[in-house]
């Protein structure tokens, strides 16, 4: 038996929701929040100056964000004696800056967590691993290798980001690709958190 009684009222509870998950969020990962927020930021002004998004992630694949307004068209046409209506939506040549907003911090997450696991990959296949099963941020091998397995992709992880500070290299890519006048308008990187990053390596349940 459904709780609610109709889909509008799911709706306004999940908006309730939604709400309540969002603050708390706000202020569990506060600096997690403080980057999403100037990732945001930063997109906006990218596409204030008509410039796509495009960085390079810890493994050298370079990540290209460019989404664009869409333009529906709207086909009504007759065929063996009925109306067939038709929709069809491309892709205009305007960036649009709420896609670009919305998209870039979940797309800088995953850009660094598929390096992360292809580092992961790279270090367990020298250590003789050859059995993976892997989605997004999950990582499966045969039980007998699964001890040394979640070592290596601790390491690799806290190596990673140990490395380079991604915040820093990608606000200077972005530079190099923004025109002189809309640099200066670009917001200062978020400050860091008390995070111990050696502490990973210690961390019972990191990754699933």
């Amino acid at each position: 038996e459904q709780p609610f009684g109709d889909k509008k009222e799911l709706r306004k509870a999940q908006g309730y929701l939604a709400k309540l998950v969002w603050e708390s969020i706000g202020e569990v990962v506060i600096k997690s929040r403080e980057a999403m927020k100037w990732l945001q930021a930063v997109a906006r002004i990218c596409t204030a100056a008509g410039v796509p998004i495009r960085w390079t992630t810890p493994t050298g694949f370079v990540a290209l964000q460019d989404y664009r307004k869409p333009s529906d068209r709207r086909i009504k046409t007759h065929f063996n004696g009925t109306v067939i209506k038709y929709r069809s939506v491309e892709e205009t040549d305007q960036i649009d800056p709420n896609k670009q907003a919305s998209a870039l911090p979940p797309n800088i997450v995953h850009s660094l967590d598929a390096s992360a696991m292809m580092r992961t990959i790279v270090a367990a296949r020298a250590e003789g691993i050859r059995s993976f099963a892997m989605i997004h941020d999950s990582y499966g091998t045969h039980a007998a290798d699964t001890e040394r397995f979640s070592q290596i992709l601790r390491e690799c992880f806290v190596g990673m980001y140990e490395e380079r500070d991604f915040l820093e290299h990608f606000r200077d890519e972005i530079i190099s690709q923004l025109p002189p006048e809309f640099v200066d308008k670009l917001p200062p990187l978020p400050a860091k958190g008390s995070l111990d990053l050696a502490e990973v390596l210690r961390s019972d349940y990191f990754f699933a």
